[in-house]
């Protein structure tokens, strides 16, 4: 809520475009605070004693998760900024030798005297 409200205050958000969104969680926020509420004043000796070690976890843990979702995203993002564009061009060598293995040769590709009515190209032989 306060990075919504540090957002509006400096337009990053349009405040007409979200005015009917915030209006109906203004009227249902109650929802989201009553049972809380309910919680701490159940659990209250509980929180006045072990409270700093749980807001410290609470901040400790938001802190790690937020380096992690970053951490993955850029490693998502440089996964799939490889793979553009860099496709093999004709003639080109396979790199590794898990590549060669997997690298079948398509029957139209054959020379017309390597074909046989009979028998198949090795590497299609293998997968009937």
């Amino acid at each position: 809520m306060c990075f919504f409200a540090i957002g509006l205050h400096l337009n990053v958000f349009d405040a007409k475009r979200v005015e009917e969104t915030v209006s109906f969680m203004i009227k249902n926020i109650s929802v989201c605070f009553v049972p809380a509420g309910v919680g701490i004043m159940n659990y209250f000796d509980l929180l006045k004693t072990s409270g700093w070690q749980l807001l410290l976890f609470t901040i400790v843990t938001t802190f790690v998760l937020m380096v992690m979702v970053g951490w993955l995203y850029q490693r998502a993002t440089k996964a799939t900024e490889g793979r553009k564009g860099k496709k093999r061009k004709k003639g080109e060598k396979v790199k590794n030798a898990n590549q060669a293995k997997n690298a079948a040769t398509p029957v139209n590709k054959l020379p017309m005297h390597k074909l046989s009515m009979n028998k198949l190209p090795p590497n299609k032989e293998k997968a009937l």
